[in-house]
């Protein structure tokens, strides 16, 4: 990880962190176990690049730093993929009870580490059932990445492709056209109105052009 984007990362945890807490040998020891998952060898998109650029989107949000609302965003963005292994269907369930654990810790109130946790559980399908705008916002800055420019799209596919490397290449492919039919055929892949104008027509474009790439495979 570069040394940049490490010092910039470490100072939004720590921050965040000292909304709730003043135990600094707690917030580094989780800082740590959060730049240790997000660096194992098996992740090629799930890092911690993926982690600043969701953070980078929402700066254009101009939310309010000492709301618990956009705290909330801010823990269920670290916590999303803190456990992650390509093609489990346990992974949002155990990074939930992972940050339930973690946030405890940190003495995050009790109400907050339950709509946290209910943030992470919601990206097992992208969908979020209480309809309320903060996970809203959450669930589609997390998607931000399928509506970038051609080459950023390009690496985001071959990198999620690298993670999946150890599926069988027919049983990947039938995956991922899912994926892409179903987002395609969504009203709005991105809900909230920041987000959609920003990248519902180009995800639109990126998502059919791959699908149609894949179909000629």
């Amino acid at each position: 990880m570069c040394q940049k984007m490490n010092i910039k990362l470490d100072e939004l945890w720590s921050q965040l962190a000292k909304h709730y807490s003043h135990d600094d040998p707690l917030i580094n020891k989780l800082y740590e176990q959060i730049v240790e998952c997000h660096s194992e060898s098996h992740r090629h998109y799930h890092t911690l690049t993926h982690l600043l650029a969701i953070f980078e989107d929402m700066e254009g949000l101009g939310l309010d730093q000492n709301l618990p609302s956009t705290h909330c965003i801010h823990f269920a963005v670290w916590f999303h993929d803190i456990i992650y292994k390509p093609g489990s269907t346990a992974n949002e369930k155990q990074s939930a009870k992972f940050a339930e654990k973690a946030l405890s810790a940190l003495d995050v109130p009790v109400e907050m580490i339950e709509q946290i946790t209910y943030m992470i559980e919601c990206t097992e399908q992208h969908n979020n059932p209480q309809q309320d705008e903060n996970t809203q916002i959450f669930l589609d800055a997390d998607m931000a990445i399928i509506g970038v420019s051609g080459d950023a799209y390009q690496r985001y596919t071959e990198q999620i492709e690298d993670e999946f490397v150890g599926v069988p290449r027919i049983l990947y492919q039938q995956g991922r056209k899912r994926f892409i039919e179903m987002t395609l055929n969504t009203k709005r892949i991105f809900h909230t109105d920041y987000f959609f104008n920003r990248y519902e027509k180009q995800a639109r474009n990126n998502l059919s052009q791959e699908l149609s790439l894949r179909e000629a495979e």
